[in-house]
């Protein structure tokens, strides 16, 4: 790695981080440097050298970290969803309430796109507020609430289309 790229991390790495406070696994941070690195790296092999090192990082890294934070960790995967026994849902009615409902959500949010998905998962699974999910996905509140309502519709539509058809 030249020692350029290496000068202009450091100066611009408190910043970078403090855009984006909730990736906070080393790996993961590793893993966004080295992206926009290389993407840095592909865009001064088309362009020629950038004479502002750090703008162009500055530029490149919220795509990367935005890019990490919509991956489906925030996901309810099905399989995830541990199975009690009948024994233990017989005895404890809440419990079983609430596992089906955690499935039922987890199915309907695996009819979406991973982004639409994941922000349906924090606010009404997770129960986190518009500005924690904007946060977290880094996307503006404002895209939040339009995600919110337009996947709602979307998995109404479906819902209201499945009804029909029984």
């Amino acid at each position: 790695m030249p020692p350029r790229y290496i000068a202009a991390i450091r100066q611009l790495t408190t910043q970078l981080w403090r855009r984006f406070p909730s990736i906070t696994d080393p790996a993961d941070r590793d893993n966004c440097i080295e992206l926009t690195l290389q993407r840095v790296a592909d865009h001064e092999e088309k362009h020629g050298e950038a004479p502002d090192l750090p703008g162009l990082i500055w530029y490149i890294f919220p795509q990367v970290a935005i890019s990490l934070l919509r991956k489906s960790r925030y996901k309810l995967p099905v399989d995830s969803v541990p199975q009690p026994t009948l024994d233990g849902l017989a005895a404890n009615r809440d419990a079983a309430e609430q596992m089906d409902a955690r499935l039922y959500a987890a199915e309907l949010l695996a009819g979406l796109d991973d982004r639409a998905a994941d922000i349906l998962y924090l606010r009404f699974v997770e129960g986190f507020s518009v500005t924690e999910t904007a946060k977290k996905t880094g996307v503006t509140e404002a895209n939040v609430r339009q995600i919110c309502h337009r996947s709602v519709e979307q998995l109404k539509r479906k819902q209201q289309g499945q009804v029909e058809n029984t």
